[in-house]
């Protein structure tokens, strides 16, 4: 048997237990982490957190899933007004074809929020069993 000083043996408890917490969180549905999931597994977390479509309000206009917030990513302005939100809050962000979405998220990212899904395209969503609001 291998014999380490008791504070040895405390700071790799403590260093494995930080990897295991890490580690389990950052890959999850609804775990903090910034990523993309696909439609089916996204459809199961959108009523968990504050939803953005970054669509336009013409494209928007045909649909948006339930609840969510229009912020046109090409106005402009998406930085400066998501910049005001909450960046400790759980997000999820879609977009028509899945490009400005994954282009929000990794303006998000930039600007210190920690738990962003990346949902990908509306009609996927939609597809997949999305709830929809006029």
């Amino acid at each position: 048997m291998i014999r380490m000083p008791r504070l040895a043996k405390v700071a790799l408890l403590t260093l494995s237990a930080v990897l295991i917490a890490a580690a389990c969180s950052s890959g999850s549905a609804t775990g903090i982490g910034i990523r993309k999931l696909g439609a089916k597994e996204a459809v199961t977390v959108i009523d968990q957190r504050t939803v953005i479509d970054v669509r336009s309000a013409g494209e928007a206009a045909s649909g948006i899933v339930a609840g969510a917030t229009v912020l046109d990513f090409n106005s402009g302005e998406f930085e400066t007004k998501i910049g005001a939100y909450d960046r400790s809050a759980a997000y999820f962000v879609y977009c028509r074809s899945g490009s400005r979405s994954g282009q929000a998220v990794e303006i998000m990212k930039s600007l210190g929020f920690t738990d962003v899904i990346d949902g990908g395209a509306y009609a996927d969503l939609v597809d997949a069993g999305a709830p929809t609001a006029p």
